[in-house]
């Protein structure tokens, strides 16, 4: 009689345990196993020709696979709710269709029991449909100018219009902000601080889109809380982080000629840089005299003094090295600056303004203007004048 090693029959057991459970019907998580996923392409185009009324024939992209499965019904009518028809590459005809009712036909390849490719179509008798591809490579960024704004770009596959929906992260799609793009990008515009979520398709047509990719996550951005924030559209490019320069190292305000006299006044200065970096830095400096210091809207004039002049005046300061030298003055009566809260007890003042300023390089007589819109500004009273 033959004997047999405990060791070995353990071993046989383990095998036939696992033989039987790696089998066709297998729920276990393919990923596990380490199984190769079969392609499975969908045909890149479908042709419907009407030949007698009840019969129409086939023809579609056979590079794809050997087994295919068409499914037609009323235009209109679902994939899944149809009459399937399986093709190989020696059939290409349906019969006994009805003359009276308009037919929509859907085609996929077979590649297996398990797997089909997704759907083409739908097509109508005597027309034909092609494979809508899906975009490839989005990305979403914000806008570091203005981070309002944000450019969502991917890759063409084929198509010349795309479907775009966004919402804050986590929305169900379906319910988002919806727009289109005719290029392969599209500047978001009016977002706020939240993460949120994009999806973008192909639109080949007026019955043929692509799957939805996404959700593409644009990130959340940290709102700063500061008493010395000055935003600004300059010649149409948005700054939201202007400060004082070299802050918080430096004050948020200045007061400039503090030992005023009769007939003088001292001067509030607010300042902002759109970088601190003087070689590309756009900087403004209002002066605001001490008549000025309460709510009001007050005329912008170019800077003369910051002894005895009662109005606002402003200095822009850009391409400081320059050679030769950039002049730039406020184009007077181009706007105003509208204090709307002067407060000693929170210590700050707010508002806004707006107003055109003109840049012309020395010896030239070219002048050209630039125009500054949506400009706030809300800054601490810090400086030891308000102590």
């Amino acid at each position: 009689m033959k004997r047999f090693s405990l060791p070995l029959i353990l071993l046989l057991l383990t095998t036939a345990f696992f033989s039987a459970c790696v089998t066709e019907d297998d729920t276990t998580n393919p990923n596990s196993l380490n199984l190769q996923s079969t392609p499975c392409n969908t045909p890149d185009y479908l042709i419907v020709s009407d030949l007698t009324g009840t019969t129409v024939n086939l023809e579609w992209d056979k590079t794809k696979g050997d087994l295919w499965e068409v499914q037609y019904g009323p235009v209109g009518f679902l994939p899944g709710s149809g009459t399937s028809v399986i093709f190989n590459a020696n059939s290409s005809q349906i019969t006994g269709l009805d003359p009276t009712i308009n037919y929509a036909f859907y085609i996929r390849t077979r590649c297996n029991s398990l797997q089909n490719s997704k759907w083409l179509g739908p097509v109508g008798v005597g027309g034909q449909v092609e494979f809508c591809s899906e975009p490839t490579d989005v990305q979403i960024e914000r806008n570091s100018a203005d981070e309002t704004k944000a450019l969502l770009t991917w890759s063409a596959a084929g198509a010349s219009a795309w479907d775009i929906e966004y919402g804050v992260a986590g929305f169900t799609l379906g319910s988002g902000t919806n727009t289109t793009a005719t290029t392969p990008s599209k500047n978001i515009t009016g977002l706020t601080s939240e993460a949120y979520d994009f999806y973008v398709r192909a639109h080949c047509s007026d019955t043929q889109n692509s799957d939805w990719v996404g959700p593409i996550q644009l990130s959340a951005y940290s709102v700063v809380e500061s008493f010395a924030v000055m935003t600004a559209n300059i010649g149409g490019v948005q700054y939201s982080q202007m400060q004082p320069y070299m802050y918080p190292a430096t004050q948020a305000v200045l007061v400039v000629n503090q030992d005023a006299t009769d007939g003088e006044h001292k001067y509030l200065q607010i300042q902002g840089d759109t970088t601190n970096d003087i070689t590309t830095s756009i900087e403004f400096n209002f002066y605001l005299p001490d008549n000025l210091w309460q709510p009001g809207t007050y005329p912008i004039n170019n800077f003369t003094d910051w002894v005895s002049t009662s109005v606002v005046q402003l200095t822009v300061i850009s391409e400081p090295l320059a050679s030769p030298s950039i002049i730039k003055r406020v184009v007077e009566g181009s706007g105003n600056l509208v204090v709307t809260e002067f407060n000693l007890t929170t210590r700050r003042v707010r508002g806004t303004f707006s107003f055109s300023y003109t840049k012309q390089v020395a010896g030239s007589p070219d002048v050209q203007t630039i125009e500054v819109t949506n400009g706030t500004f809300n800054y601490a009273l810090d400086d030891d004048y308000f102590n």
